[in-house]
C-alpha cells in the first residue's frame, strides 16, 4: 500500500499479492495508478474494498 510508484515497485519486489494505491499524500502519477491493483481515495476506504472483494459472485 502506498501513494507513489516506488511503493508499488517495492510491493512487486516483496512479492505482495495485491498492490493498493491511495490517492492521499503525493500527487497522482499515471504510472503509480497503473501499477496498482486497487486504487482508493483514502486509507479509510480499505475495509469496504476488502469486504467487496470477499463477497461471493452472484
Amino acid at each position: 500500500m502506498g501513494d507513489k510508484l516506488e511503493d508499488m515497485q517495492a510491493a512487486v519486489a516483496a512479492n505482495v499479492g495485491t498492490k493498493v494505491r491511495v490517492r492521499t499524500g503525493k500527487p497522482i502519477t499515471p504510472e503509480a495508478e497503473n501499477a496498482a491493483d486497487w486504487v482508493l481515495n483514502s486509507l479509510a476506504d480499505l475495509p469496504q474494498a476488502i469486504k467487496k472483494q470477499q463477497k461471493p459472485a452472484q
